[in-house]
């Protein structure tokens, strides 16, 4: 199935948006049940830098760097299944307790996860570090929740324009979702703005309180590509009547010419 004018942002389409909006609703209170819990990563300092640092992928280490709040930066080496394990259940928005050299913990997130396209997993991870008592921006990640009456009634596809909300805040307050009701978007044309976001205490939402968020838009319908076939068939075969009409026309019209040339030629004579 294809669209027929494909969109830079996700389209969302009611094949099933209660079964997506259940999926949205679980992972969500997992993560919130999980977020009680402080999540610890081991690492260790690495002197291997550079093209040098690969040997460590072979060995199951990933290389990084710890950066930050008062910190001289410092190269560093996790294992790879925990570093995953922690993206899994921190992502980029939770606080996590990097343990380097078995020493205190440092109050980190993971600001940048670099992968290669021929290689499973990370190959390099960047961790910030905070203070505690410091604001700080981060992004944090727009679900969208719920089902919209335009969309039941089949009027209307709910799209998608903003997929990461910027917001200021202390480490501790930092969302670790926001969700998007499209339940209150009864009719095409109804929009969620980031003024109308819900918001929480302590976080500030940065960016234009009129930019659009979400949307309910005019639906677009699917095509299939039998579809799309049948119609570049009649448009060819269309083609093709045009030109023999054009080239019939041609012929008469040369014809005409002769026709008149000749009877020319008898007066003449």
């Amino acid at each position: 199935m294809v669209w027929l004018t494909p969109d830079r942002a996700v389209l969302f389409r009611r094949f099933k948006p209660a079964f997506l909006s259940e999926i949205l609703r679980s992972l969500s209170a997992s993560s919130k049940a999980a977020s009680g819990v402080s999540m610890k990563l081991n690492a260790h300092q690495r002197e291997l830098t550079g093209k040098r640092s690969h040997r460590l992928l072979r060995e199951g280490q990933v290389p990084g760097i710890v950066y930050g709040h008062h910190v001289k930066a410092t190269p560093v080496a996790v294992d790879r299944r925990e570093l995953q394990h922690v993206l899994q259940r921190a992502g980029r928005t939770q606080l996590v307790d990097l343990v380097i050299e078995s020493g205190r913990p440092h109050k980190v997130l993971i600001k940048a996860v670099q992968t290669h396209p021929r290689r499973q997993g990370p190959i390099h991870v960047d961790f910030q570090q905070v203070s505690m008592r410091e604001k700080l921006q981060v992004e944090v990640p727009v679900v969208v929740v719920g089902e919209s009456p335009a969309v039941e009634r089949g009027d209307a596809d709910i799209l998608q324009v903003v997929h990461q909300l910027k917001v200021e805040c202390l480490p501790n307050d930092i969302p670790e979702v926001f969700e998007i009701d499209v339940s209150t978007l009864a009719n095409v044309g109804d929009q969620v703005r980031i003024g109308d976001v819900p918001g929480f205490e302590g976080v500030t939402v940065l960016g234009d309180p009129e930019d659009v968020v979400v949307k309910a838009q005019p639906r677009r319908e699917l095509v299939t590509e039998e579809e799309l076939a049948e119609e570049a068939a009649i448009a060819a075969e269309a083609a093709v009547e045009a030109a023999a009409e054009e080239g019939q026309a041609e012929a008469a019209e040369e014809e005409g010419q002769a026709e008149e040339a000749e009877g020319q030629a008898q007066s003449t004579e």
